[in-house]
């Protein structure tokens, strides 16, 4: 019998504590309604987490659905090492006064 062999991001472990901070900050979540032809429901995103998206039969299944998506890209990129966006609207910006 053969060990698969695990890789090196497999052994990491990621620290809840980090995922949830994440997943308190006020991300941007898009939310659109799908066609009947294509099947209906809701198509769900976050645009700050590049490729985090869902889907739901109704609005509140599709949020609670990107939820669990946010969780598992936010623990996933912790795991690799990668940088997390933050969200767009914890961006400020300041101008001196004249």
């Amino acid at each position: 019998m053969s060990k698969k062999k695990q890789s090196k991001t497999s052994k990491i472990k990621v620290d809840q504590k980090q995922v949830d901070y994440y997943l308190s900050l006020p991300y941007t979540i898009l939310l659109s309604p799908l066609l009947e032809d294509d099947g209906g429901g809701f198509a769900v995103g976050i645009p700050e987490l590049e490729g985090c998206h869902s889907y739901g039969k109704t609005p509140n299944k599709a949020v609670k659905q990107i939820k669990k998506s946010m969780a598992v890209w936010i623990a996933g990129s912790l795991k690799l090492g990668d940088e997390i966006p933050l969200p767009n609207n914890l961006y400020t910006e300041t101008t001196e006064a004249p």
